[in-house]
């Protein structure tokens, strides 16, 4: 059973997210004051898989509690759940270091998916330091690229191999070519992450970009791939889009892998080993 702590003033909304989740199989702790906050987060480290605040709590500083929490455990996850929706606190919260934004008023089906997405995945191997490195990563850059008005530009794809009848395979990422990964490496620019996501995949993070660079990138991306023949199926985002929507960590991740998993499954739909890209 993981466990939760809920950081909140606000009695209807700690019930409204125990409502949303009464059949997860979780335990909840409930904390009302940056004192309570603290010191049931301290008691209960081991066992709190995620913590759920509100940073615009009366008389609390909620961003004191959130950077408290944080110092303690480096690893912990993170969403904060508020009604301040601006800018200057997400770039605030980026850089204490969360894995999720939501804003109130929310959605019981859209917060339980977000908690979801934020728990351990038990059934399966995580590369726990790979993700705590990207997250990391992340916060940092999205929120210098927010601060200078630039562009943030993500990519997650997959190698793989076709054999006589066209059938694909996904290629595991201890089995790739490393000829065809220093080639797709060498294109992203300098300040760039490229690391594996899971066992079948890659995301790489750019930051900091002008939008002439944006366009320039993909460029040399699509003529790289299509030069040296490498067999790469990948998707990209634009931080922040169009509708300048603030982004979180998690919700990035969840967006990427929904549309690579559309782009596999109705343009290379004899795929024959996705498992865990």
């Amino acid at each position: 059973m993981d466990k939760v702590l809920i950081v909140d003033q606000v009695i209807p909304i700690i019930k409204r997210i125990k409502k949303a989740c009464s059949y997860m199989n979780l335990f909840f702790f409930e904390a009302k004051s940056e004192y309570e906050a603290v010191n049931t987060f301290l008691e209960n480290r081991e066992e709190i898989s995620l913590v759920i605040i509100d940073i615009a709590m009366n008389n609390f500083d909620g961003y004191r509690i959130l950077s408290k929490i944080r110092h303690i455990d480096s690893q912990v996850k993170i969403i904060v759940l508020t009604s301040l929706n601006t800018r200057k606190y997400f770039v605030s919260c980026l850089k204490i270091g969360i894995d999720d934004y939501i804003l109130k008023p929310f959605d019981n089906e859209f917060l339980k998916e977000r908690i979801k997405h934020s728990l351990p995945v038990h059934d399966q191997p995580i590369d726990t330091v790979s993700q705590g490195i990207l997250k990391d990563y992340f916060n940092k850059y999205y929120s210098i690229t927010l601060e200078n008005n630039t562009k943030l530009f993500v990519i997650l794809g997959v190698f793989y191999s076709k054999a006589k009848d066209n059938t694909i395979s996904l290629i595991n990422n201890k089995s790739i070519d490393i000829d065809a990964l220093k080639a797709i490496e060498e294109t992203l620019y300098e300040k760039s992450l490229f690391l594996d996501y899971k066992n079948q995949s890659f995301i790489g993070i750019i930051p900091d970009l002008k939008i002439s660079e944006v366009t320039q990138l993909r460029k040399e991306i699509r003529e790289i791939v299509s030069e040296k023949k490498i067999n790469f199926i990948y998707q990209s985002i634009l931080l922040p889009n169009r509708n300048d929507e603030l982004v979180s960590f998690n919700s990035l991740l969840k967006e990427l892998e929904e549309k690579i998993f559309k782009e596999i499954k109705f343009n290379y739909s004899n795929v024959n080993n996705i498992k865990d890209f």
